[in-house]
């Protein structure tokens, strides 16, 4: 999935909404999508957070997982990282600190079966 398309269904799994708006300037037709938060906000100006590009983001969003996602994320981030598919709980943890958002936010939409190769 491109970065673009990872922000977008992170977003979505998170509860953001939004909608696309097109207006007609100078006689050119403008498109634009206007998103809303997730705590019934108002509209966000820019957009929703950055998944791939953010930690923060990626930890924030990671909070909102149930304990039995938060163990299968552990696992899909340690596949990615590490480069194995038999998670091993006894390897030095170092590891999970070193994982890129973008690894995170890939690790977070396996997790909730939501990632298209």
């Amino acid at each position: 999935m491109k970065p673009e398309e990872q922000r977008i269904a992170i977003a979505l799994a998170l509860g953001y909404t939004y909608e696309d708006r097109a207006i007609t300037y100078d006689g050119a037709k403008i498109l634009f999508r206007l998103w809303r938060s997730p705590n019934g906000g108002g509209i966000e100006r820019s957009g929703s957070p950055n998944y791939p590009g953010d930690l923060n983001a990626m930890h924030a969003a990671w909070l909102t997982l149930l304990p039995s996602e938060k163990d299968k994320f552990e696992s899909e981030l340690y596949s990615i990282v590490i480069g194995e598919a038999e998670y091993n709980r006894n390897d030095d943890a170092g590891w999970i600190t070193n994982a890129t958002a973008a690894q995170r936010a890939e690790a977070f939409l396996r997790t909730l079966d939501l990632w298209k190769p």
